[in-house]
């Protein structure tokens, strides 16, 4: 949260002007910004609301048979702990294979960060 709020206001508020920001190109600052805390955001933490939301629907609920709490309780912990690892880091794996990201200035001549496509 501390580096989404930092780069935010570098980013948005631009103390050190846009040139500082059209420096970065090429850089780790555009992808850390966008992918560390944005992209982050938006993904990562969405996988974590829906595995709490099970584990909450799991355990708040009786489930109606005992062969499916058997099956749910039957894996490990270090099983589910790796799961919880495993989808996140799938889901940011395929941001190698992306564009860079960028600050390019726009019509108006503010700087705006320029994001590759998603496919």
């Amino acid at each position: 949260l501390f580096f989404y709020l930092a780069f935010g206001l570098v980013t948005r508020d631009q103390p050190q002007g846009g040139d500082f920001l059209l420096s970065t190109n090429g850089r780790f600052f555009g992808e850390l910004y966008y992918y560390g805390s944005i992209y982050y955001f938006m993904h990562v933490q969405v996988w974590g609301v829906v595995v709490q939301s099970f584990n909450r629907l799991r355990t708040s609920l009786a489930l109606p048979t005992i062969n499916q709490r058997q099956w749910l309780d039957a894996p490990p912990d270090w099983a589910w702990c790796l799961v919880n690892l495993a989808v996140p880091l799938a889901v940011l794996f395929r941001l190698l294979l992306l564009d860079d990201v960028n600050f390019v200035r726009n019509a108006n001549g503010d700087v705006v960060m320029q994001i590759p496509p998603e496919v």
